[in-house]
């Protein structure tokens, strides 16, 4: 079921991408459609996900959270948690927090940010992620610490940080 919950997740990505450029275009019908299919695909991608693979199994959050499905969303936060403390692995925080940023929720969501730095203190490329959840959480300050954290990192860790990453 591996290669089935990958193709799934696949084409919730792509809506997922799809949802962006509508939205970014103004184009609210297009936006509304593909994020639904974001969450028709992720959810298909979730269940059929015996690795429990965090990226695959917190898809859902963010295109219940676009279709304003507000108690919706939060039920399937507390689900993605559950479900990844169980299997022992770190969910992608930085999703719940960009779910929880469209209800207004940015304080709650700034905490998600502050669990994923927590969860992985040491990996650039996630340090460097969490700069820009602050930017989307209107937290520039606490986005540049992050960001010149990841630097400081990747300078003195060597290749092993994820050397693909260019310098800011």
């Amino acid at each position: 079921m591996g290669v089935q919950a990958g193709a799934f997740f696949g084409l919730a990505w792509v809506w997922d991408h799809l949802a962006r450029r509508a939205e970014a275009a103004g184009d609210t019908e297009a936006f509304r459609a593909a994020a639904e299919r974001v969450v028709e695909y992720g959810r298909q991608a979730r269940d059929l996900d015996t690795g429990r693979e965090a990226f695959k199994q917190g898809m859902v959050v963010h295109g219940l959270a676009w279709l304003g499905r507000e108690q919706e969303t939060l039920e399937e936060i507390q689900r993605y948690l559950r479900t990844m403390e169980a299997a022992g692995k770190h969910p992608v925080y930085g999703k719940i927090a960009e779910a929880l940023c469209l209800f207004g929720r940015r304080e709650e969501a700034l905490e998600y940010v502050q669990r994923g730095v927590a969860a992985v203190p040491l990996d650039a490329g996630k340090l460097r992620g969490l700069g820009g959840y602050c930017e989307v959480l209107d937290q520039p300050e606490e986005g540049a610490f992050w960001r010149a954290r990841a630097e400081a990192l990747r300078k003195t860790s060597g290749p092993q940080t994820q050397p693909w990453l260019a310098p800011d």
